[in-house]
C-alpha cells in the first residue's frame, strides 16, 4: 500500500465505522459520501440527483422521509426554489474529519462521562449488582430502562457511572428539560449515544412525566430505548411510567441510607488523618448520605480556613454537619440552645441513669440494629420514645437540653398551641410535618406540657372525642416511625393510659426535690464569675424553703440582679428577696418562722 492508499484508508474508516453502528446500506453510504466530499459545502443536492448520480432510478423518496436515518441522522434540508436541497450535517462532518469539539449549537446541552471502574468515591455497590443480575436474567437482548431512587446525596448518579464504567460505556448525562423544548435537541444527543456507544442518563426528570401526554412521552422514551440501549433516571420516589410502557424490560432501585459500615467507612475516609473522634461516633450520631458526608465535611474545612486553622476542630465538624441540617421547623418548633451538662443536673441516681441509657442507645444505634443484626428482628420503632414526667421545674427541660449537648443533636421546642387545631385533620397535618422536617435534621422533638396531645385517649362520648382518640393514635404512630428522639413531658403521668405507658421506651420520673438536692442546686444556681458573699446559708435555704429547681434558678436570678443594682456581693438578703418574689407569684406569702434568724433582712415595708 502506498502513502496516498494509507491516507485514504484512515480518511474512510470514520465513515465505515459510522456505516457499521448505524447499519447503512450501500445507497445511504453513498449520498453520505458525496456530500462529504463535495468542495462547496453549501452546494447541497436534491434527491433525484443523488439518486441519478448513484443509478438508483426508483424508491428513492423512502429515504428522505423526515423519519428516514439519512434524515434523522445524517442530513439537513432546506427549501430553494420549490425544490428540496440536502446537505451533509454539520456534526457528520466534524466527525468524518476527525474533529471531536465544536461541532453544533448543542454541544453545550449534554455532558460525556467516560467512568472508571474504580469506587473511591462511595461504598458498596448493591444496586449495581442487582443491575447486571437483571440484565444476565434476561432472555432477550432489547433495550432496559433504570430508575434509581432515593434521598438526595444517596449516589445515585455515582451508581449509574460505577455501572458503566463495568461495562466500559461512557454516559452521556442529559437534562430532561429540554426535552420539550427542542425535538432537535433529543434527535442529537440520541446521535451522540450511538456515535459513542453510550448510555442515556436523563436528569432531573419530573415524577409526573408520564402523566401527561403518556402516548407521545411512551414514543419519545422508547426512541431513546431504541438508541441508547439502556436508559437512567433517578429521582427521590418510585417513578411509575405506567402501562405504555409495560412492554419495556424496566427495573427500580432503591437507594436509600448507606448501612454503618459504609458509614464509617466514608467518613473514615473523608475524615483520614484528622483526630477529631472516631467515625463510628459520626456514623451513629448523623443518618447521613455519602453526598451528605462528604459535605459535611467540606463545610467543616470552611470553618476551619474560617478560624485560619489547617486543621479541623469537633466544633467545624459538627458546624459542619448542622449546616446541611438547616431546614427549621417553622412557627411550630423553636429551636433550644443546650447550655447544661450532666453535672447541672440534679436528679436521683437512677433517672439520670436511665436518661444515659437513652443516650447510649442513641450513641450504639447502628451498631446494635446493623452491626450485631437486631434490624432482622425489629423493622419498627428503631427511634427512642421517651415521658418525662413530674412537677413543674423539676428538670425535664434541662434534662433535654442535657441530652442534647451529649449527643450533639439540634432541640427543638414543639409549640403546641400551633399544632393543635379545631379543625378536623389539621392537627394530624401539623404533626405530619413536624416529623416530615424533624427526619431530615435527625432533631430532638420536645413536647413540652405534652397531656394537650397525649392525655386525650378517653373513652368515645361524641365525634370531638373520637377526633381527639385520632389525633393522639396518629401521633404515637409518627413517634414510632420516627427514628430519632422524642420526648413528651408532663404534670400528669396518670392522664396517660397503660396502652400508651407500654409504647413508650423510657417513662422518667422527675420527683420534687428534698432538702438535700435543694441544696445542691442552691450550690450551682450562681455561676462561678457572680460575686456571692461567702456567708450564703445554702443548708438553711434548702432546708426551710421547698423550692422547685426553676424557682431555685430564678429566686438567684433575681438575687443577682439586686446585688448588681446595690454594687455589691450576693447577700442572704438578696436571696430572701428572690424567694420571697418567687412565693409571691404562686400567692404564698413568707413567714417569721420560714424565715427564721433571717427575717430581719426584709425591708420593713415588705411585711410577714
Amino acid at each position: 500500500m502506498n502513502d496516498r492508499e494509507d491516507e485514504e484508508s484512515k480518511k474512510l474508516w470514520p465513515a465505515e465505522y459510522l456505516s457499521g453502528i448505524f447499519d447503512l446500506d450501500s445507497f445511504e453510504q453513498f449520498c453520505i459520501k458525496v456530500l462529504w466530499e463535495t468542495e462547496e459545502q453549501d452546494r447541497g443536492f436534491t434527491a433525484s440527483v443523488l439518486a441519478e448520480r448513484y443509478g438508483l432510478k426508483t424508491k428513492y423518496a423512502p429515504y428522505f422521509w423526515p423519519d428516514s436515518k439519512l434524515l434523522r441522522y445524517f442530513l439537513r434540508k432546506e427549501q430553494r426554489d420549490g425544490q428540496s436541497i440536502y446537505f451533509l450535517d454539520e456534526r457528520i462532518r466534524v466527525f468524518l474529519e476527525g474533529r471531536i469539539y465544536g461541532y453544533g449549537p448543542y454541544d453545550f446541552l449534554w455532558e460525556i462521562r467516560y467512568p472508571q471502574e474504580s469506587r473511591e468515591e462511595l461504598a458498596g455497590s448493591g444496586p449495581v449488582s442487582v443491575m447486571e443480575r437483571f440484565l444476565e436474567s434476561r432472555t432477550d437482548a432489547g433495550p432496559v430502562f433504570f430508575h434509581l431512587y432515593g434521598p438526595e446525596g444517596s449516589g445515585r448518579k455515582s451508581r449509574i457511572l460505577e455501572f458503566c464504567g463495568l461495562r466500559g460505556r461512557p454516559l452521556l448525562i442529559l437534562d430532561s428539560g429540554l426535552l420539550d423544548e427542542d425535538p432537535h435537541i433529543l434527535g442529537d444527543a440520541l446521535r451522540e449515544c450511538r456515535i459513542y456507544g453510550a448510555y442515556l442518563f436523563l436528569k432531573k426528570l419530573p415524577e409526573d412525566w408520564f402523566a401527561g401526554d403518556g402516548l407521545y412521552r411512551a414514543r419519545l422514551f422508547r426512541w431513546m430505548l431504541e438508541e441508547a440501549g439502556i436508559v437512567f433516571t433517578v429521582g427521590e420516589r418510585p417513578l411509575a411510567p405506567g402501562a405504555y410502557l409495560e412492554e419495556v424490560s424496566y427495573l427500580e432501585c432503591e437507594m436509600g441510607l448507606p448501612s454503618y459500615q459504609e458509614s464509617v467507612t466514608l467518613w473514615e475516609k473523608m475524615l483520614e488523618g484528622q483526630k477529631l473522634c472516631t467515625p463510628s461516633e459520626w456514623a451513629n450520631k448523623f443518618l447521613f448520605t455519602p453526598g451528605q458526608i462528604k459535605q459535611a465535611v467540606q463545610n467543616a474545612w470552611r470553618y476551619a480556613f474560617i478560624r485560619g486553622s489547617s486543621q479541623l476542630e469537633r466544633e467545624d465538624l459538627q458546624r459542619g454537619c448542622y449546616h446541611l441540617l438547616r431546614d427549621g421547623m417553622g412557627k411550630k418548633a423553636v429551636k433550644i440552645k443546650p447550655c447544661y451538662t450532666w453535672e447541672d443536673l440534679i436528679l436521683p441516681p437512677f433517672q439520670k441513669r436511665r436518661l444515659k441509657e437513652a443516650c447510649d442507645q442513641v450513641f450504639y444505634k447502628k451498631w446494635v440494629y446493623e452491626a450485631w443484626g437486631f434490624e432482622q428482628k425489629i423493622s419498627y420503632g428503631r427511634g427512642i420514645s421517651m415521658v418525662f414526667a413530674g412537677p413543674p421545674g423539676t428538670g425535664k427541660t434541662m434534662a433535654a437540653q442535657v441530652m442534647a449537648s451529649k449527643l450533639c443533636l439540634d432541640l427543638y421546642r414543639i409549640e403546641l398551641a400551633a399544632v393543635v387545631s379545631k379543625y378536623v385533620g389539621e392537627t394530624e397535618k401539623n404533626l405530619e410535618e413536624i416529623f416530615e422536617q424533624a427526619k431530615k435534621s435527625q432533631v430532638i422533638l420536645f413536647f413540652d406540657e405534652a397531656d394537650v396531645l397525649f392525655s386525650k385517649r378517653m373513652e368515645v362520648r361524641d365525634a370531638n372525642d373520637k377526633y381527639s382518640n385520632m389525633e393522639a393514635a396518629f401521633l404515637l404512630q409518627k413517634m414510632e416511625e420516627y427514628e430519632g428522639i422524642t420526648i413528651l413531658a408532663t404534670n400528669y403521668l396518670q392522664n396517660f393510659d397503660e396502652a400508651f405507658k407500654r409504647r413508650m421506651k423510657f417513662i422518667i420520673d422527675f420527683p420534687f426535690p428534698d432538702a438535700a438536692r435543694r441544696e445542691q442546686i442552691w450550690r450551682k444556681a450562681f455561676p462561678d464569675q457572680t460575686p456571692v458573699c461567702e456567708d450564703l446559708d445554702y443548708e438553711f435555704l434548702s432546708a426551710s424553703f421547698e423550692l422547685s429547681g426553676s424557682g431555685i434558678k430564678n429566686a438567684a436570678l433575681y438575687a443577682a440582679f439586686l446585688a448588681a443594682a446595690d454594687s455589691c456581693r450576693v447577700s442572704m438578703s438578696h436571696v430572701i428577696a428572690g424567694i420571697r418574689n418567687e412565693f409571691a407569684k404562686n400567692g404564698k406569702i413568707l413567714t417569721k418562722e420560714q424565715l427564721g434568724q433571717y427575717y430581719m433582712l426584709l425591708e420593713p415595708e415588705d411585711g410577714l
